[in-house]
């Protein structure tokens, strides 16, 4: 069953979100966080930086059809400052970069993603992971 995520989209920056109840959130991270109008930011790739969790279940995460972690019950993790963040496995194709939370018997799980991107207007580098 698919359940719906709430997001919050920084531009030139990292962007969280937010599932709650049970099944799977399929998560298009260029659809989701691209940005179009005056600051135009295309996605090329992204990762994982934070993770905070409640369940009396599992939650899995998936990206572009693999297996990253398995969480139970409570806790959260930076993965920026304690190991390396999670970041897509899939191909370079773009419209294949999704991950996937598959959230089993129920809970809620918030993640915050960084991105690597292209802007139009151009940063001083043509492409930053923000």
């Amino acid at each position: 069953m698919a359940i719906a995520f709430e997001t919050t989209n920084r531009v030139k920056g990292p962007s969280s979100i937010r599932i709650h109840g049970v099944g799977t959130a399929n998560i298009n991270v260029q659809n989701t966080f691209a940005t179009q109008g005056v600051d135009k930011e295309r996605i090329s790739g992204f990762a994982i930086q934070k993770c905070a969790w409640s369940t009396n279940g599992s939650i899995m995460i998936r990206s572009s059809g693999q297996d990253v972690i398995e969480l139970h019950s409570t806790g959260q993790i930076n993965f920026a400052e304690d190991f390396a963040p999670i970041a897509n496995t899939g191909s370079a194709v773009v419209g294949s970069q999704f991950f996937q939370v598959t959230i089993a018997t129920g809970g809620t799980v918030m993640l915050q993603v960084s991105k690597v991107a292209n802007y139009d207007p151009a940063l001083i580098n043509s492409s930053e992971s923000v």
